[in-house]
């Protein structure tokens, strides 16, 4: 239950959405959300707009890129560590972790969003 709820339930809507005086009365960043509403992913859809650099996990190159040419920045060659070979999981595993993060889920797919409406304006 510790590591469910302080490291993998929802955890980027929690880290979007954490308020101060959660953190404080919680256990910082370990701190326990139980339940996701409208109004935590809201929080979190509106902290991400914020955020002046967005890179997607599914397009790292594309953001090294960017900040590359952004901040003048020479990142070398990409790096790629502790790698593992794909292998079978229960289809009812992938339904678990599904449903225990639909909240980033939604906000992973709100960054997708955001980051091509911002690389369309870039592009004008």
């Amino acid at each position: 239950p510790i590591r469910f709820h302080g490291l993998i339930h929802n955890n980027m809507v929690k880290m979007f959405s954490l308020t101060p005086d959660e953190m404080r009365q919680g256990e910082g960043l370990m701190t326990r959300i139980e339940h996701f509403d409208t109004a935590r992913l809201e929080s979190a859809k509106a902290n991400l707009r914020g955020v002046d650099v967005l890179g997607l996990h599914d397009a790292v190159e594309a953001f090294c890129d960017e900040l590359a040419e952004r901040f003048s920045w020479r990142l070398g060659a990409s790096v790629r560590a502790n790698r593992t070979e794909p292998f079978s999981v229960p289809s009812s595993f992938r339904a678990r972790i599904a449903a225990d993060n639909a909240a980033d889920v939604e906000l992973y797919n709100y960054a997708r969003t955001l980051c091509a409406q911002r690389h369309q304006a870039m592009s004008r």
